[in-house]
């Protein structure tokens, strides 16, 4: 909206960058990347880099709010830049730095708008992919691609389309959830809503390029209301997908397994929880409904996700303190087999092989249904006195 009378009014161009660079990580290099285009696209049409200096030098504005704009983003860099023992950059991963780089154009651009190749429980980094998936998504994102190129050289506005994108795959290459591609449709909106202002976009353009191939203009016009077509229903299907999953399912198990124990009055009791390198989100989520964290566990300091790694000592250590308390009531876990680790790790005496409690719920993604099991373990004779009868496999 700013971004054509960016030089008359710079104040409120530069605060909507601002704001971008607030809202997350992504924003940063995107704002970044659109201030560097720009300077970078004036150099090159007038063909100086002494004339783009002066520009920006005689705009007292602008410049004043280009170099707050830098010293909000170094600052907010340094805020939050991961330390070592983020658990983000501790995950494993299977391809290196440029592979990822290139996958942020030939692969996220299609998952965004078309395709569904993608896990939401798995990093870019980690997941892969058949062979024939990442050539149909590199197929599709290259027509995007080719489609953007086509806008933006008619309207001299090269700079403005690459440069931004190589800023954000900067960190799409480092750390990348499909949840997190949307970037490539918020930037397309921003590269053709700026195309648009400078010239309509329209179909004909398109055709008059596509007519050297021997397409004619009413196919060039058939193929982008089908592509149009193909898009909008794709999507309405992975939103439908996902209203329809979360009004039949449950999201989380939180809710219903808190229920479960103020109904039971086992609010005193100790409840132990599986870890890792952290407590499970599943247990994690029920602390919501209780005034503080209702089990103990290695790091149960906080009541939500802490996302660090936790070094070898440091659980040793947490291990330790655990297996100087009595042994617990219950274990919270996502499979019954889990407790054999944690007896194992914890020398427990007590077997642990009676299900309390079990739900199950799911986190959509697209059309992609990811199972989340919750278990809630106890000995035979906690159960015999919870329910009154023996513990029994249906």
């Amino acid at each position: 909206m700013f971004y054509k009378d960016r030089y008359n009014k710079p104040v409120r161009y530069c605060l909507s960058l601002m704001l971008m660079c607030a809202l997350h990580s992504y924003g940063i290099a995107f704002a970044g990347g659109i201030v560097i285009a720009d300077l970078i696209s004036d150099a090159v049409h007038e063909h100086s880099i002494k004339k783009c200096v002066l520009r920006i030098a005689n705009n007292k504005k602008l410049l004043v709010f280009y170099t707050v704009l830098l010293a909000f983003a170094v600052f907010l860099m340094i805020d939050i830049i991961p330390r070592n023992d983020a658990y983000a950059l501790q995950k494993e991963k299977h391809y290196s730095y440029f592979i990822c780089y290139l996958l942020s154009f030939f692969f996220i651009p299609s998952e965004t708008l078309f395709t569904s190749f993608s896990s939401n429980v798995e990093l870019m980094q980690s997941e892969i992919n058949p062979l024939y998936e990442v050539l149909s998504a590199a197929l599709i994102s290259s027509v995007i691609w080719i489609c953007l190129f086509a806008v933006c050289k008619k309207r001299k506005m090269l700079c403005e389309l690459f440069v931004p994108f190589c800023c954000i795959a900067f960190l799409t290459s480092v750390y990348a959830m499909p949840r997190h591609y949307c970037i490539f449709l918020y930037f397309s909106l921003f590269i053709l809503w700026t195309a648009s202002d400078k010239e309509a976009v329209e179909i004909s353009e398109f055709g008059e390029k596509l007519k050297k191939i021997g397409i004619s203009p009413s196919l060039t016009k058939k193929i982008a209301v089908g592509a149009a077509a193909v898009f909008t229903a794709v999507n309405l299907y992975w939103s439908g997908f996902c209203y329809y999953s979360d009004i039949k399912g449950k999201y989380f198990p939180g809710r219903d397994f808190a229920e479960w124990i103020k109904e039971h009055d086992l609010s005193e009791k100790c409840f132990l929880a599986a870890w890792d390198q952290t407590v499970s989100g599943t247990c994690i989520s029920a602390n919501a409904y209780f005034e503080n964290v209702f089990y103990y566990a290695p790091f149960d300091e906080y009541a939500f996700l802490t996302h660090i790694t936790h070094s070898n000592d440091e659980i040793k250590h947490e291990v330790e303190a655990i297996k100087a308390e009595a042994e617990p009531d219950f274990i919270i876990c996502e499979a019954p087999a889990q407790w054999i680790d944690i007896r194992n790790k914890l020398d427990l005496k007590n077997k642990y092989t009676a299900v309390a409690f079990s739900e199950n719920s799911s986190m959509v993604y697209k059309n992609k249904i990811e199972t989340i099991e919750l278990y809630v373990l106890c000995t035979d004779e906690t159960y015999k006195k919870l329910y009154g009868k023996e513990y029994s496999i249906l």
